[in-house]
């Protein structure tokens, strides 16, 4: 009876532990893929009080949530329940919906991006990396925090309900692809931002504040909200797009700098930066 009491108390164990593990916390973004503003109720509860392109939403202990989201535009209001937060093995994520206003009901909201929040450590030395069409011609691999699995909508953690083939990593999410996936400058921390931001902040001259934002951009890598931040610091619509352009090619979220569209006074310089990402798509 001992005997028995004692695995009880083992599987009982293992139970709660992998539990433990998959209840690590998630976040969830939406954007609008054709610019309609919008407003995001989760279960109940309305988020932001102004109507915006994109809305995220961080820190979830929920596998999924009941979804409301209101056009400004007054077109029918979308409701999705059990919107997943979580995989089917119960696994958080970093998770990113595409919202379009003209498709209906659950359509309305596909996987565009996933990110595991769960790293898996291995030992380098045990990695075998190659290129496709290449066998046993492999090359070092470069695994820095964990190898993720996936990082990509359809990847083995992918999101529940489909999503878009060829999704991009997020910051984060390398997706194992050895040197490939290393971002090109590090990640500015949230106490190094706000010290850059009071930086520019005190620089008077809007020539000299864009100067010394593109060296900044040169040496870190932002996300787009940070970009945008700190766009909103020039008096200059003309400084702002230089901004965008330089920042644009390091940018953590290459998919979501569209965003940086609305920050732009003239038709002409947003349809300047939309070609300009265009010609240099990442």
């Amino acid at each position: 009876m001992k005997h028995i009491f004692t695995i009880a108390v083992l599987i009982l164990s293992c139970f709660l532990g992998k539990a433990q593990a998959q209840a690590r916390l998630g976040h969830l973004s939406i954007v609008s893929e054709d610019n309609e503003p919008f407003y995001l109720y989760i279960n109940g509860i309305k988020y932001n009080s102004q109507a915006s392109l994109m809305v995220r939403v961080e820190d979830l202990n929920v596998p999924d949530i009941n979804c409301r989201i209101e056009f400004v535009s007054r077109r029918a209001p979308v409701l999705v329940n059990s919107l997943a937060i979580a995989d089917e093995q119960g696994y958080m994520q970093d998770i990113t919906y595409a919202l379009s206003s003209s498709r209906r009901g659950t359509n309305a909201l596909v996987v565009y991006q996933v990110i595991p929040m769960e790293p898996i450590q291995i030992n380098q030395n045990a990695a075998q990396t190659f290129r496709y069409g290449n066998p046993r011609v492999g090359y070092q691999p470069n695994y820095q925090g964990g190898f993720r699995p996936g990082g990509t909508a359809g990847g083995p953690r992918g999101g529940r309900g489909g999503g878009r083939p060829g999704g991009h990593d997020g910051p984060g999410g390398h997706g194992g692809h050895g040197h490939e996936g290393v971002p090109p400058c590090p990640m500015v921390s949230p106490t190094e931002f706000n010290a850059i931001r009071s930086q520019a902040n005190g620089i008077a001259m809007d020539k000299e504040k864009l100067t010394f934002l593109q060296m900044m951009t040169k040496e870190r890598c932002f996300t787009t909200d940070q970009v945008v931040t700190l766009s909103q610091l020039f008096s200059f619509s003309s400084n702002k797009l230089s901004f965008f352009k330089e920042a644009y090619r390091t940018v953590l979220d290459p998919q979501l700098y569209y965003t940086t569209l609305k920050e732009l006074s003239f038709s002409s310089e947003r349809n300047e930066l939309s070609n300009f990402m265009n010609q240099n798509k990442r």
